[in-house]
């Protein structure tokens, strides 16, 4: 029983991010095609982001059916091990992943991530592409860096996010690693 809930856990987490990663291809594309659209973007340079795109869901749906179809002995070894550290009872598996996810966000664990993020080298192929061609989207852009803005941000910083995201698109943005430093 306990096996047999593991191996379903595992592909439920991994078929969860690839329907989240797929969701922000799709967005992506359509960010494109909107561009070219409104002229912002050349028929040239559409059609060169969208090889690239169409490369990327390539590899992506490879990357998803060798995660699927392979028996992840690794994956399932490293579930276990998480279940038994944080002693995790048999949760529903939508809590369970909830819960590691928020657990992530508080104990950096190499373990919770491998869990996690089972096609990161994909999420940041997306998150390469996004950065150089932008997105008309900020709250994905949050939701693919994993950030749970709705809980750590107020109202009115949830409400700004929400008319940014409403009235604008990002052409370009870059990431740093900065610690946040709050002023007083």
């Amino acid at each position: 029983m306990k096996n047999d809930y593991i191996k379903n856990l595992n592909i439920f987490i991994i078929q969860k991010k690839y329907k989240l990663l797929n969701k922000f291809i799709y967005n992506f594309q359509n960010y494109i095609i909107f561009l070219n659209n409104n002229n912002i973007l050349t028929l040239y340079n559409k059609n060169i982001i969208l090889g690239e795109v169409y490369e990327l869901i390539k590899y992506f749906n490879n990357e998803y059916n060798i995660l699927i179809t392979n028996k992840n002995i690794d994956r399932i070894k490293i579930l276990d091990i998480i279940i038994k550290k944080y002693n995790i009872k048999n949760y529903d598996y939508n809590i369970f992943y909830e819960y590691i996810l928020d657990l992530n966000n508080v104990i950096n664990d190499n373990h919770l991530n491998v869990i996690i993020n089972p096609l990161n080298n994909i999420k940041i192929k997306i998150m390469n592409l996004i950065k150089d061609h932008g997105s008309n989207n900020i709250i994905s852009i949050l939701e693919l860096l994993e950030i749970k803005y709705l809980k750590i941000y107020n109202n009115y910083t949830i409400d700004f996010i929400n008319l940014l995201n409403d009235i604008s698109f990002i052409t370009k943005f870059n990431i740093k690693k900065k610690k946040f430093i709050k002023k007083i």
